[in-house]
């Protein structure tokens, strides 16, 4: 399930760095930052990758999830600092869906 949550994570930064510069292009890596310190989205484009996530999401695997909630936002370490942290909430969610 982990490869094919990165596949769509991938996919939609894919989409977010058509519209960046060549230097703030996120790369497909599990430890890019994604938002925070040192990381190229803005909260636009961080929006953007959430809600695209969540349609995709939806569309592969046939269940609803709300990344950003409540939840989310008092974790210790942010679903949405990395690459590979969201990729792990994502799979939560999922999971929980069930």
């Amino acid at each position: 399930m982990q490869e094919r949550i990165l596949r769509i994570i991938y996919e939609v930064i894919d989409g977010i760095n058509e519209s960046h510069l060549q230097s703030k292009k996120i790369p497909h890596q599990s430890d890019a930052k994604l938002y925070g310190d040192g990381a190229v989205l803005d909260s636009l484009a961080l929006i953007t990758l959430i809600v695209e996530v969540e349609e995709r999401v939806q569309t592969v695997f046939s269940t609803s999830i709300t990344l950003a909630d409540d939840r989310a936002l008092t974790r210790t370490i942010s679903p949405f600092s990395t690459v590979k942290n969201l990729a792990d909430y994502v799979e939560i969610l999922i999971n929980e869906s069930k």
